[in-house]
């Protein structure tokens, strides 16, 4: 003991550390809980308590940790997996201090595995139990072992009582399958949109089946397929091909007053012209294109889907520089006659100049 809290060099000072803690190493990897008084001074420095740790308990087959704490006075709680009950052990251990050592104060948990009784229902119609690697589990069947069935092609599984496609059962912890065989139904595509001017004339959109297309009246083919099927890619569908696309015709363009339509414009069908048509516009002699609020009207037109891109353009008669009377002379008419083939100017000079 120190007098008057002094320590005389030979004596020494031993540590002790709490339950669950132990002295921490030094530099060395000692362990050493006593501290020397020397003429020099204390030969080490007070030591540092720490708090000790259990190895992590061995995990059986089929159990589980519950919480991840091994510190002593700590305490780990098990539970087995889905499809496994307890066999042996303790649901919850406790890390216990020893002295200057911990160990578990008893054995984990170990779980063993149910098993369900065998049961291989028929396969459903346009079905079959699926075989394929890693899809239906081998017998026997435990819980969470599983039966997957697919469908032929162009079929699917069925909805079942909670609206879902469900193509495994699963074996139970009861001892039971969680459901019955699915369905097979058949697939069907959706119906494609269809643009202006198409309509369905035929067929039907189940999986493996074609439907056709036509133009309303009025209208002419524009693109796309006139029959389309509805084929199979695993669980979805889809249309072979685009549907049939549809423009409007044009109605009859009639020639401008005071002009024709130029023979190189593209012909109309039944009085009717087709989507990309094109008529251009010739003005009879004296005659030019004429302007409207926008500018000079255009002399061509395209059929674009039912309209034409620009009107008849007017057909203005065109008109010569205006001519006046000369100094010391004049006009007959005084005025106008300045239009195209309009009747002639003369000029005449006063008397005494010519």
């Amino acid at each position: 003991d120190p007098v008057n809290n002094q320590y005389k060099p030979g004596q020494k000072v031993t540590y002790e550390c709490d339950i669950c803690y132990r002295i921490k190493a030094n530099e060395l990897g000692e362990m050493d809980n006593d501290t020397l008084c020397t003429e020099s001074g204390w030969d080490a420095d007070v030591p540092n308590c720490e708090l000790m740790q259990c190895e992590s308990p061995l995990m059986g087959e089929g159990a589980m940790l519950i919480g991840d704490n091994n510190s002593c006075g700590q305490t780990l709680s098990f539970e087995c997996k889905p499809g496994y009950i307890q066999s042996d052990g303790e649901q919850s251990i406790t890390c216990q201090s020893e002295g200057t050592t911990v160990s578990w104060s008893g054995v984990p948990m170990t779980c063993r595995l149910l098993e369900c009784l065998e049961m291989m229902p028929d396969k459903p119609l346009n079905g079959d139990i699926d075989n394929t690697p890693g899809a239906t589990d081998p017998k026997p069947y435990t819980p969470g072992d599983r039966i997957s069935f697919i469908c032929d092609t162009c079929y699917q599984i069925g909805l079942n009582e909670n609206e879902e496609r469900d193509a495994d059962i699963v074996c139970g912890i009861n001892e039971l399958w969680d459901g019955s065989m699915p369905v097979c139904e058949l697939m069907q595509c959706v119906y494609p949109m269809l643009g202006e001017g198409v309509e369905v004339i035929g067929g039907s959109n189940d999986c493996g089946a074609s439907i056709s297309f036509g133009c309303k009246e009025g209208y002419i083919k524009a693109g796309g397929n006139d029959e389309m099927m509805c084929l199979s890619e695993g669980t979805t569908l889809q249309w072979n091909g685009s549907p049939l696309t549809c423009k409007k015709k044009c109605p009859y363009r009639m020639p401008p007053e005071n002009g024709t339509i130029d023979p190189s414009s593209d012909d109309p069908i039944d009085s009717e012209y087709i989507p990309g048509a094109v008529v251009r516009f010739r003005c009879n002699q004296c005659f030019t294109i004429g302007s409207d609020e926008s500018g000079l009207m255009s002399d061509t037109a395209v059929c674009l889907n039912g309209d034409w891109s620009d009107p008849v353009p007017t057909c203005e008669r065109m008109r010569c520089v205006p001519i006046f009377a000369p100094a010391n002379g004049g006009r007959s008419p005084e005025a106008g006659n300045n239009l195209c083939n309009d009747p002639t100017i003369h000029i005449s000079c006063d008397e005494g100049y010519g």
